[in-house]
This record gives structure tokens, C-alpha cells and sequence, in this order.
């Protein structure tokens, strides 16, 4: 499996997640399924991740605004400049 790690420091202000590390990994199937590992916890990340936890266990709220996730997507842009092709 592929994975590269991200870090609170790395990323800024922006941070979305309550921890401060997460490591992205690529699943070894053609349905391409992407998980972050926290804590040794595995959550799914993509519609393909199947077998984990929820992410929003570990996504923020915005501030003021209950049951609100903050948004992940820049995942998606780091996958993409390793050249995983998701094909989302």
C-alpha cells in the first residue's frame, strides 16, 4: 500500500481534523479506496473505504455551527500530485 503523512504543522489554520497527523493510504484494489490512519485507527475516507470508521469521529465542527464538519478535500488534491488517480 501507498501512504505519505500530513501534518497540523504542515497544513495551518486550515487543519480540519482533532488530531494532529493523520496518514493517507492507498487500498490495493482497482476501486481504489483511500483511508486516513490516526492513532492507529483506520477511517474511510473515499466512497470506496470500506471496514473503517466514520471520519467525522476525528473532523472538526466549525465553530458555532453544531453537527457542521470542516472540509477535507484538499486530501483529494495531495492524492491527485502523488499521482494516484482516483478518477473522482
Amino acid at each position: 500500500m501507498e501512504s505519505f503523512k500530513v501534518t497540523k504543522s504542515e497544513v495551518g489554520a486550515h487543519w480540519p481534523f482533532t488530531v494532529d497527523e493523520v496518514t493517507v493510504e492507498l487500498g490495493n484494489t482497482d476501486t481504489k479506496p483511500v483511508y486516513l490512519i490516526a492513532n492507529g485507527v483506520r477511517y474511510n475516507y473515499n466512497g470506496s473505504a470500506r471496514g473503517g470508521e466514520d471520519l467525522s469521529i476525528i473532523t472538526s465542527e466549525y465553530p458555532g455551527i453544531p453537527g457542521s464538519r470542516k472540509q477535507t478535500g484538499f486530501i483529494f488534491q495531495m492524492c491527485d500530485d502523488r499521482g494516484w488517480n482516483l478518477g473522482r
